[in-house]
Protein backbone atom coordinates (compact mmCIF):
# COMPACT_ATOMS: atom_id res chain seq x y z
CA UNK A 1 0.00 0.00 0.00
CA UNK A 2 1.04 3.49 -0.85
CA UNK A 3 4.04 1.89 -2.89
CA UNK A 4 5.32 1.83 -6.36
CA UNK A 5 8.10 -0.14 -6.96
CA UNK A 6 11.10 2.04 -4.96
CA UNK A 7 8.51 5.42 -5.16
CA UNK A 8 6.59 5.40 -1.20
CA UNK A 9 3.82 7.76 -0.28
CA UNK A 10 0.09 8.13 -0.50
CA UNK A 11 0.81 9.74 -4.41
CA UNK A 12 1.81 6.21 -5.00
CA UNK A 13 -1.48 4.71 -3.75
CA UNK A 14 -2.73 2.14 -6.17
CA UNK A 15 -6.39 3.06 -7.08
CA UNK A 16 -9.30 1.95 -8.59
CA UNK A 17 -11.88 4.50 -9.96
CA UNK A 18 -14.97 3.11 -11.64
CA UNK A 19 -18.04 4.01 -13.26
CA UNK A 20 -19.91 0.75 -13.37
CA UNK A 21 -18.22 -2.05 -11.92
CA UNK A 22 -17.79 -2.64 -8.53
CA UNK A 23 -14.31 -4.02 -6.97
CA UNK A 24 -16.10 -7.28 -5.16
CA UNK A 25 -16.61 -8.47 -9.04
CA UNK A 26 -12.96 -7.99 -9.43
CA UNK A 27 -11.71 -9.39 -6.51
CA UNK A 28 -13.36 -12.73 -7.27
CA UNK A 29 -10.65 -13.16 -9.72
CA UNK A 30 -7.61 -13.17 -6.94
CA UNK A 31 -6.79 -15.38 -3.70
CA UNK A 32 -5.06 -12.30 -1.94
CA UNK A 33 -6.80 -9.03 -1.14
CA UNK A 34 -6.73 -6.09 -3.26
CA UNK A 35 -4.68 -3.57 -1.36
CA UNK A 36 -6.05 -0.69 -3.49
CA UNK A 37 -8.09 2.19 -2.58
CA UNK A 38 -11.54 2.20 -4.88
CA UNK A 39 -14.17 4.65 -5.12
CA UNK A 40 -16.71 5.80 -7.73
CA UNK A 41 -14.94 8.11 -10.45
CA UNK A 42 -16.30 11.66 -9.70
CA UNK A 43 -13.52 13.76 -11.84
CA UNK A 44 -11.31 12.84 -14.41
CA UNK A 45 -8.47 14.60 -16.27
CA UNK A 46 -6.33 13.06 -18.70
CA UNK A 47 -2.61 13.59 -18.08
CA UNK A 48 -0.52 16.13 -20.11
CA UNK A 49 0.48 14.79 -23.41
CA UNK A 50 4.23 14.32 -21.97
CA UNK A 51 2.77 11.66 -19.65
CA UNK A 52 1.17 9.85 -23.08
CA UNK A 53 2.92 6.78 -24.16
CA UNK A 54 5.60 7.55 -21.44
CA UNK A 55 8.04 4.44 -21.95
CA UNK A 56 7.55 4.90 -25.96
CA UNK A 57 9.45 8.14 -25.21
CA UNK A 58 11.37 7.43 -22.70
CA UNK A 59 13.19 3.70 -23.77
CA UNK A 60 14.67 2.55 -20.50
CA UNK A 61 12.88 4.73 -18.03
CA UNK A 62 12.20 3.05 -14.81
CA UNK A 63 8.97 1.30 -14.14
CA UNK A 64 8.44 -0.97 -11.79
CA UNK A 65 6.22 -3.51 -13.77
CA UNK A 66 8.18 -5.69 -15.77
CA UNK A 67 7.89 -4.85 -19.84
CA UNK A 68 6.85 -7.95 -20.68
CA UNK A 69 3.42 -7.58 -18.13
CA UNK A 70 2.31 -4.61 -20.48
CA UNK A 71 1.88 -4.00 -24.29
CA UNK A 72 2.83 -0.16 -25.62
Amino acid sequence: MNKQGNDIGTQYRTGIYYVDKFISELQNDYEQKLMVEVFRLFNYYRAEEYHQKYLEKNPGAYCHIQEYKFKI
